[in-house]
């Protein structure tokens, strides 16, 4: 394993901008949920499936996640993989049941 530093310095403006992005998934798929607990009519898989694909949150979780990892990019390697793959190896993706 290498030596991981203690701290890293984020710009910013773009770790604000991820905050917001975070925010805005979080509490929209909270009130999502809350609505569906008071409206029976209310078709929860179709609203988040909508909230997903009209509010582009694949693309601004993708945002986010390049804003984190960029300050990875100039760690070492490990073996043949970059750091940030080496430390991600023991990620369990979703799967088909």
């Amino acid at each position: 394993m290498c030596n991981v530093p203690e701290s890293i310095k984020y710009d910013t403006e773009k770790l604000l901008e991820s905050i917001k992005l975070l925010k805005f998934m979080l509490i929209s798929l909270r009130k999502i949920g809350d609505h569906s607990i008071d409206s029976k009519e209310f078709d929860i898989k179709d609203e988040v499936y909508n909230f997903i694909v009209e509010g582009n949150v694949l693309d601004k979780l993708a945002e986010i996640r390049m804003t984190l990892e960029n300050e990875f990019e100039n760690f070492p390697r490990i073996g043949e993989k970059s750091f940030l793959e080496a430390m991600s190896e023991d990620i369990e993706y979703w799967t088909i049941k």
